[in-house]
């Protein structure tokens, strides 16, 4: 039987002087709820096997081709351009604009962060 676990807890990350995060982790409880494939509540599967939950962390490199967590300044930067951003292959070069895949908006590298290209209001 296919399910969801849903785990209590929360997250801790480590930001640079620069802002930047260099690390995450995820702190969980001991509290879980499983959920079926229709969001129903179900009792503790039997066949579930143990799923670590470490967390993908920021990369040190200061350019990449390769998807990874990127720096992002999130005043004004809609949640589809940051999905754009985290599913796009980018050189992270001062100047460079992405656009939103999902609306008419788009986001700039500028100082080691991407961040709203929008004018402010």
């Amino acid at each position: 039987m296919a399910f969801k676990k849903i785990t209590v807890g929360f997250v801790v990350q480590h930001f640079n002087d620069r802002g930047q995060c260099t690390f995450q982790e995820f702190i969980c409880e001991d509290i879980c709820e499983y959920e079926n494939e229709k969001g129903e509540n179900i009792d503790n599967p039997e066949n579930e096997i143990y799923q670590s939950y470490g967390m993908v962390q920021p990369s040190t490199q200061s350019t990449s081709k390769h998807l990874r967590i990127k720096p992002l300044l999130i005043g004004g930067v809609l949640r589809c351009c940051s999905s754009t951003l985290e599913s796009t292959p980018v050189e992270e070069k001062e100047g460079e604009i992405l656009s939103c895949k999902y609306c008419e908006k788009s986001l700039i590298f500028k100082n080691g962060n991407w961040q709203s290209n929008s004018p402010k209001q």
